[in-house]
């Protein structure tokens, strides 16, 4: 079903880190710091208690969410993604009625 000139592009090799790994793990860090914030925000809230944030359980999560995404992109194996794959391919992969084959060429 699909054809060959379709845009394919590989996550980084294992035991390296490109760019893009590098920006996900400083939005992951922000998400886990974001998350601990709220979660100091709401939860005194929900009690009756005063709000206090704790920033140094922030900043901790913070790293350690993030250092946890790159050492998890570092450890994984480099993986072919098809981008923006026709949908009727996607929908017959799914049904079953085409396979996705990768062919190593000499190029």
């Amino acid at each position: 079903m699909a054809t060959q000139n379709q845009n394919l592009t590989t996550t980084s090799p294992k035991y390296t880190l490109n760019l893009k790994d590098v920006v996900r793990g400083f939005l992951v860090a922000g998400i886990g710091g974001g998350i601990t914030t709220l979660h100091n925000l709401l939860i005194p809230m929900i009690s009756g208690g005063a709000s206090d944030i704790d920033w140094k359980l922030v900043g901790v999560v913070a790293l350690s969410s993030g250092l946890a995404y790159l050492v998890k992109n570092f450890f994984t194996p480099a993986e072919i993604v098809v981008v923006d794959p026709p949908k009727t391919d996607l929908k017959a992969v799914e049904a079953g009625r085409a396979s996705v084959e990768v062919k190593k060429t000499n190029s």
